[in-house]
C-alpha cells in the first residue's frame, strides 16, 4: 500500500471509531435496584448513586 492509501484507510478508521464511541455512552444507561434501607452497602440508595455517578448515561434508581 502506498503512504497516502495507508493514511486515507487510517483516517476512514479513526472516523468510524470515533462515531461508535459518540454513541456508546448511551448503551450503558439502566436501572439500579435500592433493595435495603441501610445507609451504605450493597442495595443502598447511598449505592446506587455513586453507581449511577460513575456510569455513563441516564440511570434510574427503583426502590423494591
Amino acid at each position: 500500500m502506498r503512504p497516502k492509501n495507508s493514511l486515507r484507510a487510517l483516517h476512514t478508521i479513526l472516523l468510524v471509531i470515533a462515531g461508535i464511541v459518540s454513541v456508546a455512552p448511551d448503551l450503558y444507561s439502566g436501572t439500579l435496584t435500592v433493595s435495603t434501607t441501610s445507609d451504605s452497602g450493597s442495595g443502598s440508595l447511598r449505592q446506587a448513586i455513586l453507581d449511577a455517578n460513575a456510569m455513563p448515561g441516564d440511570d434510574t434508581a427503583q426502590g423494591t
